[in-house]
Order: C-alpha cells, then structure tokens, then sequence
C-alpha cells in the first residue's frame, strides 16, 4: 500500500491493524468490538472487509460486517477509515470472501448474507440453518458453504443474489 508492504490482522483486543512486516511499526488500528476478533479480515482492492460478533465498542449493538480503508492512517475510527459497517450482521466464526463486487458472508446463526462491496448495502440472504462455522468458499463460479454440524451448500452466483445448486441436508433426508 503505497508502496509499503502491510500486515493486517483481527486481534484478540477487538481490533483490526495494518503494522509494517519488516519493522514492526503500526499504521492504523480500528478497534470496534468490545472483545476479541476471531475472523481473518479479507483485503479486496482498496478494502478490508471483516466482521465479529461481540458487542461494538460504541453500542450495545451485537456484531458487524466492515469495510475499512486499507490506505489508512492512524486509528480509522476517527480519521474515516471506516467505508460503511453493518451493525447486527453477527460475522464471528468464519472469515467473509470477495468475488468481484460482492462480499459473502455467514452469520453465526447460520445465514449466508450477499452483501454490496462499495455500499455495504444487502443484496440477498440465505438460510443455511443454525450454525454458521465455515468460511465460505468461492470456486468454479459457485459459493460453497458447510454449517458447523456437517451440512453443506452450493450456490451459484446470479446478478440477484445466488441460486441453490445443491443442499447436502436435502439430499440425504430424501
């Protein structure tokens, strides 16, 4: 960034940071969750895209989805590194992916959420079932996605949100 290699990371003091590898020195923190961020944050472009699923440091609100301005400065909480932050999006288990313009993110409680990447805007939900666990995974076209207790899904990716190609609870209670 800038010509300067990054290091970014969720940390167990409930905040995102960008630190210079070689010299150890911090260029910008984002401290927004009131305990530890248990996701890998995704660098898209010019955006980092993360989430959690603990209280927010300046709510009572549970959870978020984020974008923050890799090129940052400083802590991005006061100096508008912060692109858009979706409160109540409960992102603490699995790390988000980026394909193209769009985020694909799971809820805890097992919901596959299609979110806008400029915009933070939703495009489209999908019910999984109860407990989301597994970071999704963007291949051939498709989202696959497993549930903590082995279920799995694939989805193919439409212009309005995706479309359920297979569902391996389905199947197998068939």
């Amino acid at each position: 960034v800038n010509g300067m290699p990054l290091m970014v990371f969720g940390s167990g003091d409930g905040g995102v940071h960008a630190f210079q590898p070689d010299t150890g020195l911090p260029v910008w923190k984002y401290d927004v969750s009131q305990r530890g961020i248990n996701t890998t944050p995704v660098v898209a472009g010019n955006l980092v895209i993360g989430g959690h699923s603990e209280e927010n440091v300046d709510s009572t609100e549970m959870g978020a989805l984020f974008a923050l301005k890799l090129d940052g400065t400083g802590d991005l909480m006061k100096t508008g590194g912060e692109v858009w932050r979706n409160r109540e999006q409960l992102i603490g288990k699995s790390s988000p992916v980026v394909v193209g313009d769009r985020v694909y993110a799971v809820e805890d409680k097992g919901q596959l959420l299609v979110i806008d990447l400029k915009t933070g805007k939703t495009i489209a939900k999908e019910k999984l079932g109860t407990q989301g666990r597994g970071s999704p995974l963007y291949a051939d076209g498709k989202i696959y996605v497993c549930e903590g207790n082995g279920r799995w899904n694939i989805f193919k990716i439409t212009d309005d949100g995706l479309e359920l190609v297979e569902e391996e609870y389905r199947r197998r209670a068939r």
